[in-house]
């Protein structure tokens, strides 16, 4: 009896030993037999500013910088490593944008020196498997026309690496002098450079949730049209309440003209077709004047841009959705403004409330370039 409690302590004791040893041990795996590897992860990568208030942190955006990134593989930690990086404009060499057929359209452009510095010609690891270098942007950039599409690249080049074994510079095909762009000329792509592709977006920018009211007079006759859905209206006011805009209603786009303008596609109803019209919304701080310059069409009105508008009470029901736990506070504005279609003799009056519903800030974009040599 005593010889069977003998044992079944001693085999007790050493199961908690083994199941001690599972829990407390940390396994410390090696590096990959041939070595380690530094490179970029993406090599056409699409890079957006976006400026003014968003619901993911874009504090480095409005201070006019980005960073990129390196990254390594081969080992299970980071390293305390660094990569020599030069800007190399060849890269984008014979490359060009090409349209939605898939035809070459505009030439990949490197970036012109004067837009941009790079905080270093170096990008540490600090111990970690990624590493950047910092960008900042000079007002160069934001007054180029061209800067809020994809038309320029910086183009880094990674030349050297000391803490990592190796940098991945591919494998070129036989009997070929390669070019690195060229993804043609390689068995195994080179993927120690990248071809950074920066815009940016002015901070009226973003898809809006719109209620409105048009007064369209046709020949001396005038409709009212009211923008609004009234689909979750109900009239048991204990349990439902009306809100006053909510993600039903009408969705339209402003998008970027330069660092003071935007541009705001309308259409109105009418008898016959709808009529649009290009609106421009030019901003001095928080107001804005409106106008175009579609042919035949005048504009005139005012508007104003109420950063996170929804902390105001008397916006307080425009407000909608959480992070974090947090209610997002979202950026309403406000217009007024008439069209004169002078040559169908119709007249609009619209009164606007724009609440932001996204600044699409949370996509990841490529572009795929085409090698015409």
């Amino acid at each position: 009896m005593k010889l069977k409690k003998y044992i079944y302590g001693v085999t007790l004791g050493m199961f908690s030993l083994a199941l001690a040893s599972c829990y407390n041990s940390e396994s410390d795996f090696p590096d990959y037999e041939g070595g380690t590897t530094a490179y970029f992860a993406y090599q056409y990568p699409v890079r957006t500013l976006i400026l003014g208030n968003d619901i993911y942190d874009n504090t480095i955006d409005n201070e006019h910088k980005c960073h990129i990134w390196a990254t390594m593989g081969g080992a299970y930690k980071g390293r305390d490593a660094v990569a020599d990086i030069v800007v190399d404009e060849s890269l984008c060499d014979n490359l060009w944008f090409v349209d939605a057929g898939g035809n070459p359209s505009e030439p990949v452009r490197p970036m012109p020196k004067e837009y941009y510095n790079l905080v270093g010609n170096t990008i540490p690891y600090n111990g970690d498997q990624r590493g950047y270098v910092e960008v900042q942007f000079t007002d160069a950039f934001f007054n180029d026309p061209k800067a809020i599409e994809s038309t320029y690249v910086i183009p880094l080049l990674m030349t050297k690496v000391s803490g990592i074994d190796h940098i991945l510079t591919g494998t070129p095909r036989e009997g070929l002098t390669p070019a690195r762009q060229n993804t043609g000329d390689w068995d195994v792509l080179a993927k120690d450079y990248v071809l950074y592709c920066v815009k940016y977006k002015n901070p009226w920018d973003a898809k809006y949730i719109r209620r409105g009211v048009d007064n369209v007079t046709e020949k001396g006759a005038t409709t009212t049209v009211v923008r609004k859905d009234f689909s979750l209206i109900n009239t048991d006011q204990e349990h439902y309440k009306e809100n006053p805009v909510n993600q039903n209603d009408e969705v339209c786009g402003i998008s970027t003209k330069n660092m003071k303008q935007a541009i705001f596609p309308v259409s109105f109803k009418t008898s016959g077709a709808s009529v649009p019209c290009n609106l421009i919304l030019t901003f001095n701080g928080d107001q804005c004047t409106i106008s175009t310059d579609d042919e035949g069409v005048t504009v005139t009105g005012s508007g104003e841009f109420i950063e996170k508008g929804t902390e105001r009470p008397e916006y307080k029901d425009y407000q909608w959705g959480s992070n974090n736990g947090q209610p997002v506070q979202r950026d309403i504005l406000r217009l007024s403004y008439n069209v004169n279609f002078a040559d169908k003799d119709i007249q609009v009056s619209t009164n606007d409330t724009l609440v932001v519903q996204t600044r699409e800030s949370n996509k990841r974009e490529f572009f795929s370039p085409k090698y015409v040599k």
